[in-house]
């Protein structure tokens, strides 16, 4: 993409630096710096006359003063030559990896999200050009004033935001750089390939080329450049011709071209089309030179044409680019056309040609911002021969350092993917929506605020999804091709970089796969398996979100829970893959979680071997205790939600008896042995879950406080909290393993579209969702379920109870079929010879019994009672437990008397389990940390470690450093999370039980 960034990083216009600030002019009226946040004390209609005082008697757009201002039509013209290079030539291999249909449907989205997002850009800059007064502003400097003016909560980092925007933009240009490079080296390589020996390397076609890049790159000035950039633009604009003839000289035939790519891939197709169409760098300096700025942004400017006319020409080589040469396109066009006639080779040199005139301009970027942010400023103190020296070696240098990037990774199309996702989501789409934030944050009611961060937070955490899974795909699909490139000592042919499902690991082997193996008699469709995910995930963790927000605060809680949510759905994914090479290897089709963790430690170091038989039990505690620890939550969960909804309409009755009525309804639901009979019963579920959330949503927005009266950022120490919280929300390691194992195609499972993705995608929106504006509304009174905030009398708030209390009784049957098929599959079925069928529903009897009695009579914590009178209670009846078990013990035989010691035990250990069950935060924090930190971060990273063992970790061991850090933040998360949680139960017992959330 031949973008003309050289006005992005400074202004065309000379801005008076004496300028006074506008916020100064007015005396004692408004104050120059807003340290308390005034504008939260006056009404609307104050806001709205402040803004018009401040802004309404300076334009921008007439005090503007360029030298050689651009009419409507050059503007445009600039635009879309600014959009027309290497960008729009890979589109035809986008295509091939999205698919035609999905191609043509996402490039137009895409192009209509960008074109908003500049849109969005362009009026931030201008409303904060009218309070600040003065004609125009960088993109830097425009989002350093956005958050200057912006949420109190990202004042602090508005310093910051130069080197940010610098960092990306610096990055972007110079992977430009590395992609023009290879571009110009490939097609020279094409086109003289006819003429000399075709056994030329690569690599030397780009060492040929150093010395003129870096000799057109000391060119100081770029109006010397402009001839040869004029000549350049009708170059690319003859060559577009040229190969559109060669695109419709033949009749179309969509024989064997696909409708839909592999999903794998379509990250790359995002990548590719940000690089090719987002023109942000463009953007702001040509709208900043143009005669009549107005008509950039009108319906009808130069924005909606220059874009609208980009998307179709990019949609038009994509699709008929694919068309034509289907799965064999190369990662530009041009390498497509035809080797033998002296045309084709003629459009090859030219566009090498215009390219790298192009080079400079690109480079302008990267050297203006190192030399004159940050090299030049100090070094005036020497002589200005010896900055001018310097300036010419920093020129060199990075010149250099993209030649040595491309002649190492010679990897077109990969580049181009790479680079779009990694700067351009975050420079094109997430920043131009967080500035909008910013600049109209003060002059927005409550509500309005509302819905502004609302819709823009989705554009930014959209930008956050490209960056984050489009750099992986690239970066991974770039490590296969480097180790393609190793093992066969050349360079690839760019025509096999076909796209497939990328795959980290190396190890897999064609001859036996688990999955064309397994014999589930019951299995279940991608639908039904989404359904389970989604209902396994969406229960009280969920509910508790508000309260985790109000550990964390809204910032920290939105960026983190994406994060916790990557970092889950990343660990689940080395899991599933672990796991399916351990099957490969031991040629079973199914190996559960403990088993994963024995096989993978006897293949692993050394020293980990001796480990590896008391591995499975040690996971088996883990999971067991989690998933009864969910089951005891659940318990509490429903009999309180319908005791508080049945105490409004009888007369009030203890909560163990609700417990007790739930008793024979948990234990009939808990024998139901196939899971895909519960697929209705979920799906029901799940319905009414989301209709309860959406009524809880009208509960919270009803009113909505400000913003501003919650807190952005949490304490350190409340952190833990948050994180034991999310984690036991979004973690449910223990089903997903139980899901894929009973899936009709476990394949899907794993996709980039796949069950998981998918069904952790929507659990993460969601969860930020009810945070977020739960804890907005609620604040510091966000209860560990957000159903206890609502109103007890009212009957929407009732059903909205009684609905939830359906839905999770529902899904207690999904919670305990871990425990069970741990307990009964691991430990008794080949113990037991006779009546098996009997013996399970005993303990599938005796697991809704054990979670059932997770709970403390009320009188025993009773909210009157003192501390020391409650700690006597409690002493009192734990003695009372251990008599009665001790009595009936010594009145048996005594090789009968050895069970009743166990439940002894067990009744000790549920006493102090339950102490903390009707703390419902407390307790979802606690297992969280204690138990989700090692299931499900650090041993699926040692269980990888263990697969990988010792030669499969990549270039640089960065699976194996990667994997070590997984370990170490899982052990982290456990102790501190742990440690917090029970410090913080154990000071709940000084508060009564009713009074905590």
């Amino acid at each position: 993409m031949s973008h003309d960034n050289y006005g992005f990083t400074g202004s065309t216009d000379s801005i008076d630096p004496k300028r006074q600030n506008p916020f100064e002019n007015n005396g004692s009226k408004y104050t120059a710096k807003d340290n308390s946040n005034n504008f939260s004390v006056v009404e609307l209609e104050d806001k709205r006359k402040i803004a018009k005082e401040l802004e309404g008697d300076y334009d921008p757009y007439k005090h503007r003063e360029v030298q050689h201002p651009t009419t409507f039509w050059e503007t445009l013209f600039h635009l879309m030559k600014g959009s027309l290079g290497t960008g729009i030539l890979a589109m035809p291999k986008a295509f091939e990896n999205a698919g035609y249909v999905v191609g043509t449907i996402g490039t137009i989205i895409i192009g209509l999200l960008c074109t908003y997002c500049i849109r969005v850009l362009i009026k931030s800059e201008y409303e904060l050009c009218k309070r600040r007064k003065v004609p125009s502003m960088t993109y830097p400097g425009t989002m350093q004033a956005s958050l200057e003016e912006g949420p109190k909560c990202l004042r602090r980092f508005s310093k910051y935001c130069p080197h940010i925007c610098n960092t990306f933009l610096m990055v972007y240009q110079l992977g430009t750089c590395c992609v023009y490079t290879v571009f110009i080296a490939e097609n020279l390589k094409k086109a003289m390939d006819n003429y000399i020996n075709p056994d030329i390397d690569l690599r030397f076609y780009m060492l040929a080329l150093l010395l003129p890049l870096i000799l057109i790159n000391w060119v100081r000035n770029l109006k010397l450049l402009a001839p040869l950039s004029t000549i350049a633009n009708f170059v690319t604009f003859a060559s577009f011709a040229i190969i559109l003839y060669y695109l419709f000289r033949d009749p179309i035939d969509f024989t064997g071209r696909q409708t839909i790519g592999d999903v794998a891939n379509f990250p790359l197709f995002l990548g590719t089309v940000l690089f090719a169409l987002e023109a942000i760098g463009v953007i702001m300096p040509l709208e900043n030179e143009m005669k009549q700025p107005k008509k950039f942004m009108n319906p009808c400017g130069v924005l909606n044409i220059g874009m609208a006319l980009n998307i179709i020409l990019y949609v038009g080589i994509g699709f008929f680019g694919y068309i034509k040469y289907g799965d064999k396109v190369y990662g530009t066009i041009t390498t497509n056309l035809p080797e033998d006639e002296v045309l084709s080779s003629v459009v090859q040199i030219l566009l090498a040609l215009a390219i790298f005139v192009t080079h400079s301009l690109q480079c302008y970027v990267a050297i203006d911002i190192s030399w004159n942010e940050y090299i030049q400023p100090r070094m005036k103190h020497t002589s200005n021969l010896n900055q001018l020296i310097w300036e010419y070696v920093v020129r060199t240098c990075i010149v250099i350092l993209t030649f040595i990037l491309a002649i190492s990774i010679p990897l077109l199309e990969l580049f181009i993917s790479l680079f779009g996702a990694l700067c351009l989501a975050m420079l094109g789409i997430s920043f131009p929506a967080l500035i909008q934030i910013c600049a109209f944050w003060k002059v927005k009611s409550s509500k309005e605020r509302v819905f502004l961060a609302t819709r823009n937070i989705a554009v930014i955490l959209f930008g956050l999804l490209g960056l984050v899974i489009g750099t992986y795909t690239s970066l991974e699909k770039i490590v296969i091709e480097l180790g393609k490139m190793k093992a066969s000592s050349g360079l690839p042919d760019s025509g096999s970089l076909k796209p497939t499902a990328v795959s980290s690991s190396s190890l897999e082997s064609p001859e036996y796969d688990p999955h064309q193996h397994r014999n589930r008699p019951h299995p279940t469709t991608n639908t039904e398996t989404l359904i389970h995910l989604l209902k396994g995930s969406l229960g009280t963790g969920i509910l508790a979100m508000p309260n985790a927000f109000c550990n964390s605060g809204l910032v920290t809680g939105t960026v983190a829970t994406v994060i916790i949510g990557i970092l889950c759905t990343y660990c689940l994914h080395i899991l599933v893959k672990a796991q399916y090479e351990l099957c490969k290897r031991l040629k079973v089709p199914i190996l559960n979680y403990p088993q994963s963790m024995k096989v993978a430690l006897e293949q692993g170091p050394p020293s980990l071997r001796k480990f590896a038989h008391s591995s499975p039990i040690i996971v088996d505690a883990f999971l067991i205790v989690y998933q009864l620890g969910i089951c005891c939550v659940y318990i509490v969960f429903v009999a309180t939600n319908i005791k508080q909804v049945a105490d409004q309409y009888c007369e009030p009755i203890d909560v163990k008896l609700h417990m007790l009525i739930l008793l024979i309804p948990l234990t009939v639901i808990n024998y139901i042995r196939n899971l895909k009979l519960l697929a209705p019963f979920s799906s029901v579920a799940n319905i009414i879950t989301f209709v309860g959330l959406g009524m809880i949503l009208a509960y919270v927005f009803d009113d909505l406080p400000s913003i501003t009266e919650r807190e952005m950022f949490g304490s350190v120490r409340n952190f833990s909290l948050y994180f034991g919280t999310t984690l036991f929300a979004l973690e449910a390691v223990g089903v997903i393993i139980a899901l894929e194992n009973n899936m009709k195609t476990p394949q899907n499972f794993r996709g980039t579209f796949g069950v998981l993705n998918v069904g952790m995608l929507v659990i993460v929106v969601l969860y930020i969702l009810v945070g977020f504006f739960g804890y907005i509304k609620y604040g510091p009174d966000a209860s560990g379920s957000i159903t206890l905030n609502l109103p007890m009398d009212a009957v929407m708030a009732q059903s909205i109870k009684v609905m939830f209390a359906v839905a999770i009784f529902i899904t207690y049957a999904l919670q305990a079929y871990v425990p069970v098929e741990i307990i009964w599959t691991t430990y008794l079925d080949h113990r037991i010879k006779k009546n098996k069928l009997f013996w399970e529903y005993i303990v599938r009897t005796l697991v809704t019994l054990t979670t059932c009695k997770c709970k403390i009579p009320n009188e025993v914590i009773s909210a009157s009672a003192d501390q020391s009178t409650r700690q006597r209670r409690l002493s009192d009846y734990a003695k009372g437990v251990a008599t009665v078990h001790s009595t009936t013990s010594s009145r048996l035989p005594t090789e009968k008397a050895r069970p009743f010691q166990k439940s002894h035990t067990h009744a000790l250990i549920l006493v102090i389990l339950a102490i903390a069950v009707p703390r419902l935060g407390l307790f979802i924090s606690l297992f969280g940390a204690l138990c989700l930190s090692a299931l499900g971060i650090a041993f699926p990273a040692i269980i990888e470690i263990c697969v990988l063992w010792p030669h499969n970790f990549g270039r640089f061991k960065v699976a194996l450093i990667k994997d070590i850090g997984l370990i170490i933040f899982g052990c982290i998360g456990l102790i501190v999370g742990t440690y917090v949680s029970l410090g913080d139960i154990i000071a709940s017992f000084q508060t009564p039980v009713e009074d905590q959330a």
